[in-house]
């Protein structure tokens, strides 16, 4: 019948059309997860998942954490100490990758995986530059990158009576 026919093409269709797309799922490599499950029409491959920065130094304590507990170097941010010349660590885990000042950011790297890895000549940052930098940012809201504040230290006032 008509309705049997339209129903295989249907499914014919969906499943061509998923094996069409070869990109990652941006949301899964960034994330860990998608929302999306087996409906999502990209890629999700467990290697490509971005690398956990609480790991990197020592701190996850989550039992089922969804980011990757595995040293790549096609994951790793660029290490910030390097860039300046003051890394020490014999066994930092991060990339000690020298990039230009100027350098653009990596997008591949914001969402999740670069394959290009340490031969990469883009900077593998999460945190705007920018931002960090001035305070502001020219993107405001639609920046993809993470907008860190400083800490300030207080000073405690001594009460002179």
């Amino acid at each position: 019948s008509r309705a049997i026919n339209k129903s295989i093409n249907t499914i014919i269709t969906n499943k061509q059309r998923k094996k069409v797309n070869k990109q990652y799922c941006i949301y899964y490599n960034r994330f860990g997860k998608c929302n999306r499950g087996t409906l999502c029409q990209y890629l999700h491959d467990p290697d490509k998942i971005a690398v956990c920065t609480r790991f990197l130094r020592g701190t996850c304590k989550v039992k089922d954490c969804l980011f990757s507990h595995q040293v790549s170097e096609d994951k790793m941010p660029v290490c910030s100490y390097f860039l300046k010349g003051r890394c020490d660590k014999d066994d930092c885990p991060y990339l000690h990758v020298k990039v230009s000042q100027n350098a653009a950011i990596c997008l591949a790297f914001i969402n999740g995986y670069c394959p290009n890895g340490k031969e990469c000549k883009k900077l593998h940052t999460r945190i705007c530059p920018e931002f960090s930098q001035t305070g502001k940012c020219k993107s405001g809201r639609s920046c993809q990158l993470e907008h860190k504040r400083k800490k300030m230290i207080r000073r405690k006032r001594s009460s002179s009576r």
